[in-house]
């Protein structure tokens, strides 16, 4: 599990707007074509967190984001 999170301003995530920029898209396809998912939550004002889980053989997710 990957986690990038930032107090900063925070991205307009409505509908497919949240992947607007090739960065999080291209994120977004190399995790599921690892087998994974990215995660994104962004609030206006309250900053950003990214969350990248690929699962490996025989490993455990211990915890999710604590804002999922």
């Amino acid at each position: 599990m990957l986690r990038v999170a930032d107090n900063g301003v925070g991205m307009s995530c409505s509908g497919d707007a949240g992947y607007g920029g090739r960065g999080l898209a291209h994120m977004r396809r190399r995790a599921l074509r690892a087998g994974g998912r990215l995660q994104i939550v962004s609030r206006e004002g309250e900053g950003t967190e990214i969350l990248v889980v690929v699962l490996t053989k025989g490993s455990v997710v211990a915890a999710e984001s604590s804002r999922a």
